[in-house]
């Protein structure tokens, strides 16, 4: 099974485990970022790997391929998500009126001198893991 699909079969758990209680939901969340991120890190430092997955034929095998080292962005996405889903849902339902998500949503929804940082912090990172390559 690819490593989305094996995401996504595990997603509703995590929902499951957010709707149960949101600090649970949040730190599974953090736990497997957590755990990508010092997977990809052991994984790449143990084998002497370089940043560039062109120049390094081993990247594909340790890291592409592997689910514990891919599942970091998946679940930036799902943290957001859950963000996104207290902001929108902040009228409907009390308890997100002072929630991480909703405080987080509503000052960058905002506030343009923090909404602006992200936009060039964003092109800035994209760029420069682009030509970080070349």
């Amino acid at each position: 099974v690819s490593n989305d699909m094996q995401f996504f079969l595990f997603l509703p758990f995590q929902i499951f485990a957010y709707k149960r209680n949101r600090f649970v939901g949040y730190a599974l969340t953090a736990f497997l970022l957590l755990c990508s991120i010092i997977s990809s890190f052991t994984i790449s430092a143990v084998n002497h790997m370089s940043v560039s997955q062109i120049s390094d034929p081993k990247y594909h095998n340790y890291i592409y391929v592997r689910p514990w080292t891919r599942i970091g962005p998946y679940e930036v996405g799902v943290i957001f998500g859950m963000f996104y889903y207290e902001w929108m849902n902040r009228m409907k339902y009390p308890q997100f009126s002072n929630s991480i998500g909703t405080k987080f949503f509503e000052t960058v929804f905002h506030n343009r001198y923090v909404r602006y940082p992200f936009y060039v912090s964003g092109f800035i990172c994209i760029n420069a893991l682009i030509l970080i390559q070349h």
